[in-house]
């Protein structure tokens, strides 16, 4: 979870440094906002978002955007892992 607006550096730049900092083809990054622009949300989704809430947020359905997208994250990481053990990781990169 991580709002747009927070101190220091916005939601948009700590999305950009988490891309930089996890290698992972799908990180589950769900956006707190109180902007219902369409420029903030086309930014975040830009940026890696996956989903979001707007603030203030219903617990449950804070919690049923993160089973979701979790959801989705497993088959993903399941079909990396069985590609790096069979190799097909090493050949896709030439």
């Amino acid at each position: 979870m991580l709002d747009i607006r927070i101190p220091y550096l916005d939601g948009i730049q700590v999305m950009d440094q988490l891309a930089g900092a996890i290698e992972d083809d799908y990180l589950p990054v769900l956006v707190l906002t109180v902007e219902k622009n369409t420029e903030t949300m086309v930014r975040a989704l830009e940026k890696g978002a996956k989903d979001f809430v707007s603030k203030p947020f219903n617990r449950d359905e804070a919690l049923s955007h993160i089973a979701n997208m979790l959801e989705i994250r497993q088959p993903l990481q399941r079909a990396a892992t069985t590609e790096r053990g069979s190799g097909k990781e090493g050949a896709r990169a030439h």
